[in-house]
């Protein structure tokens, strides 16, 4: 679950539109990360409607 969407660092965004794609490219150091986005869904985020996943980085 994700507390606070303000405690970690923002790692990069944009808008696209239907059918359009995007990469964002990082040098991650080994540890646990979470992905999440905090845009505004029809109940919530999107985090909070499943937009969310976490990673571990070995």
């Amino acid at each position: 679950m994700i507390k606070d969407p303000n405690s970690g660092d923002r790692m990069g965004g944009t808008f696209l539109d239907p059918g359009d794609s995007f990469a964002t490219f990082v040098d991650l150091e080994p540890g646990r990360y979470g992905l999440a986005c905090f845009l505004p869904g029809t109940a919530g985020t999107h985090a909070s409607e499943g937009m969310a996943v976490e990673m571990e980085v070995g």
